[in-house]
């Protein structure tokens, strides 16, 4: 029997780890289409797993918000690896 294990992040269910034979990893099963690109990947562990889903599920968030047009005259701030940049949009 195959040993499994649930992923969610923030209460909602993402994806299921299923351990591979011989302790060779896990392959990720989606089940949110937010990481439906995570789908069949092999990682070496059920943190890496976890990881993966989390970081896809997040940007799954974000996205949409850069994606909304942005409203004359309002200034947005962006943080990305502790560079701090500006950006005014809709001018």
């Amino acid at each position: 029997m195959q040993q499994s294990r649930v992923i969610e992040v923030d209460g909602v269910f993402l994806a299921a780890a299923v351990a591979l034979s011989n302790a060779q990893g896990w392959r990720i099963v989606a089940a949110d289409p937010r990481v439906v690109g995570l789908d069949g990947r092999i990682v070496a562990s059920l943190q890496d797993a976890r990881r993966l889903a989390r970081q896809a599920f997040q940007a799954a968030r974000v996205l949409p918000m850069l994606a909304a047009e942005p409203q004359e005259g309002k200034m947005f701030f962006f943080e990305k690896k502790n560079q701090k940049t500006f950006a005014n949009l809709g001018v």
